[in-house]
């Protein structure tokens, strides 16, 4: 994870702290010409709810365009086939 450092207001910079949290990937409509997204989110972690924020990139924000536009498969995602489609395959001699 990339540090940035992030100033928000009424929060001294001392109290900000990093933390990694385990990602998950959403499809959701941007505007074609953004530069720059800040994702704030509200999560529960360590028993606690917390605010974190994201920024994305113009760099991050055409990547992200560039995977949707191509189908939206990341280059490590594994595809394997189900129980149901192993049977099908030996059925059928496949």
């Amino acid at each position: 994870m990339e540090k940035e450092s992030e100033i928000m207001l009424g929060v001294p910079e001392e109290d900000l702290k990093e933390v990694e949290i385990m990602e998950h990937r959403a499809m959701l409509c941007l505007p074609e010409n953004a530069v720059e997204v800040e994702i704030n989110a509200k999560v529960f972690e360590n028993g606690e709810l917390m605010n974190v924020s994201k920024k994305l990139s113009m760099q991050d924000l055409r990547e992200a365009f560039r995977k949707a536009d191509d189908g939206y498969i990341d280059d490590d995602d594994v595809f394997v086939l189900t129980e149901k489609g192993k049977a099908y395959c030996e059925e059928h001699g496949l």
